[in-house]
């Protein structure tokens, strides 16, 4: 079929709707993928709280601009939601990204003015306030980051605060976050912040309402599916929350009368046979706005990646730049062994072996055609250090994958799962495998070398990573070894996986 175009032709049976059920009863009583109602509870009161937090912060940053107290109290200040809470298929345990919006003490057309790390720093002082009596266990500035943040974990939960101001006078519920003005004399890292809120709002707008539960469904699947083959990790160069969601959009909008047992399957379908030179997208590209915009427009021309998934909402964006080929033929490699497999799935019978409840517990089966692997150990010597360190080598790890392009004889299989190994020197530690498997030389056009010197890319990424070792307790390391020789725990592993 055209996979460009919208297929009307399918309609939905009795059959569809037992399958469903199946497929639900699986992720929750099996996988334990949906929240109580106690949970979500405590979801919305952390929300409230950290909302009066944006609040005082605004006032307090308004004051520290002269302004007076009515300007102060009438500024207001918004915590809006984005991500897999805002999509409604969060998880026991599963973090909360929150959007924290300002107005601008200067609201003038002309003005440059950005309060974002003030506002930062005062929302840190406020939750450092409630920390004790809150049941706030960590605060964790990001100023640095891309788009800065802060991490903090609330009651159990992770919470990612990301900062935007705006040229409005106040803020309040009813703000209305799709309005490209909103983003007119906003910087960049502002702009980056709200298109968080942005794309997740427009991801919902792409789908007719009557189809929400079935697109939630799908991508409850699909996610957990990415996560067990370890195919899930935008710090990697695999795809992220975005990009998933984005894809399951598109499957919806191709098949607008499937429910989701299909959709999961066409999913498959589709993006195993996807020419990944056209671009996933669930929208027009809005290329002009009234305003100078600082963030630049995703243009296919002028970029060259081996997978286009882009962004709804203005300013369009590619989610997945960091996506390598190598990393895109594991996506495709995957997209279609799981197509033969859900198209063998049979809920009637009986004695069939191909099930949704194996379809998730699948996982990472380490040894199905590797024999060799890197071993990637992460360590430090507290859990302090060892965060901000596993935090910075998990964002610089795609440049290790990158260095195997060159590399034709060797086949790379990056696993995004980290396994937590005893080690006799690091309380704290992360481990990382890539599946090698060598490719014979003849088979290839033009031939390389028969000499392969597997150190130089891992000596060239170890380098790279020691410019910014911020510690000199952190440390690193990577070795080739057999399948013989990993450790334990992940041998172990692997044999309680083979029983599944």
């Amino acid at each position: 079929m055209d996979y460009m175009q919208p297929n009307l032709n399918y309609e939905s049976t009795k059959e569809d709707d037992e399958e469903i059920k199946y497929i639900t009863n699986v992720l929750k009583n099996d996988f334990n993928l949906y929240e109580t109602y106690e949970e979500s509870l405590k979801r919305e009161e952390i929300l409230i709280s950290l909302k009066k937090c944006v609040i005082e912060a605004v006032k307090n940053v308004y004051k520290q601009k002269g302004k007076s107290d009515e300007e102060a109290n009438s500024a207001g200040g918004g915590v809006f939601s984005f991500g897999s809470y805002r999509l409604g298929i969060v998880g026991p345990g599963d973090d909360i990204d929150v959007l924290c919006i300002a107005p601008s003490t200067d609201t003038r057309e002309d003005s440059k003015i950005c309060e974002r790390v003030e506002l930062l720093e005062e929302i840190r002082k406020q939750l450092e306030i409630i920390k004790e009596e809150k049941e706030i266990t960590q605060i964790l500035p990001i100023p640095e980051a891309k788009v800065p943040i802060i991490k903090i974990v609330y009651k159990g939960i992770p919470i990612d605060i990301l900062v935007a101001c705006v040229s409005f006078k106040s803020i309040d519920d009813n703000f209305n976050l799709d309005d490209d003005n909103i983003l007119k004399n906003c910087c960049e890292k502002c702009i980056l912040s709200l298109n968080g809120c942005r794309v997740t709002n427009a991801i919902f707008k792409s789908l007719p309402i009557e189809r929400i539960e079935d697109f939630r469904l799908t991508l409850r699947a699909i996610k957990l599916w990415a996560k067990k083959r370890g195919v899930y990790s935008n710090a990697m160069g695999y795809l992220g929350g975005v990009a998933w969601a984005i894809l399951v959009a598109k499957i919806c909008q191709l098949f607008p009368k499937c429910k989701a047992n299909m959709l999961i399957r066409k999913f498959f379908e589709v993006y195993g046979a996807w020419n990944w030179d056209i671009p996933v997208q669930i929208n027009e590209i809005k290329e002009e706005v009234e305003f100078v915009c600082p963030v630049q427009i995703w243009k296919k021309e002028t970029t060259h990646f081996p997978f286009y998934i882009i962004t709804p909402a203005f300013p369009a964006q590619n989610t997945n730049a960091g996506t390598n080929q190598i990393l895109k033929r594991v996506l495709v490699e995957e997209f279609n062994a799981y197509k033969d497999y859900t198209e063998k799935i049979n809920i009637k019978d009986e004695h069939c072996k191909y099930t949704w409840k194996g379809l998730f517990q699948g996982g990472i089966r380490l040894f199905e055609g590797y024999n060799y692997f890197l071993q990637i150990d992460i360590l430090a010597m507290n859990k302090i250090e060892f965060k901000s360190w596993d935090g910075y080598v998990e964002s610089q790890i795609r440049k290790l994958i990158l260095n195997f392009i060159d590399l034709p004889q060797i086949k790379l299989r990056p696993y995004s799962v980290g396994y937590h190994i005893k080690d006799t020197v690091f309380p704290c530690s992360k481990t990382y495998l890539f599946g090698i498997c060598f490719v014979d030389p003849e088979s290839l056009e033009p031939k390389p070398n028969k000499i392969i010197n597997i150190r130089e890319p891992i000596k060239k990424f170890i380098m790279e990573i020691d410019k910014k070792r911020m510690n000199k307790n952190d440390n690193l390391r990577i070795n080739f070894k057999e399948m013989k020789d990993l450790p334990f725990e992940i041998l172990q592993s692997q044999k309680e996986e083979m029983k599944q």
